[in-house]
């Protein structure tokens, strides 16, 4: 289990019996880490930002491939809607195909991402009765994807096999 530290730009990586397992400082270029998952020992999904900026600081929203301590890859920039942007990237998760699946909270969406954060795909939007997805749960066994919402609703979607 992996475990971020928002204002100290870190994971944490915990054994199944809660035994840390080892400590990730991250890049500068992380700020206010949210989610994180492992690809493989050395290299992690990561969505980032601060949910308010301060004057003084600005936050990028994105979603960053780190490969033990670099930057490789990344998916969003500035806040906001478009294509290439994220708002709020609360939730990840990895398929066994390497897709990155990424709840865009603000922009009540969710987005699929190829293995190197390009071929940005929204899968699910507002007109799909999304709003504020913040959780993501893939039971890639039987096709089903799990939304949770800030209004405390859990939304289920059959996912074609095409996606996985």
């Amino acid at each position: 289990m992996l475990v971020c530290y928002s204002e100290e730009r870190r994971l944490s990586e915990y054994s199944p019996t809660g035994k840390l397992i080892h400590r990730i400082n991250l890049p500068l270029a992380i700020d206010h880490p949210w989610r994180a998952v492992a690809l493989d020992a050395s290299v992690w999904v990561i969505s980032h930002g601060a949910s308010r900026p301060s004057s003084t600081s600005t936050s990028h929203h994105r979603v960053c491939l780190i490969d033990g301590q670099q930057m490789t890859h990344s998916h969003g920039a500035a806040p906001g809607p478009d294509q290439d942007q994220l708002n709020e990237p609360r939730s990840l998760i990895v398929d066994t195909k390497d897709h990155i699946w990424v709840a865009d909270c603000c922009n009540n969406r969710v987005k699929l991402l190829g293995v190197d954060l390009d071929n940005a795909e929204e899968l699910l939007n507002a007109g799909n009765k999304l709003s504020d997805p913040t959780c993501l749960c893939l039971s890639e066994n039987n096709g089903l994807l799990y939304i949770g919402q800030r209004n405390g609703k859990i939304l289920v979607f059959k996912v074609l096999q095409a996606e996985l």
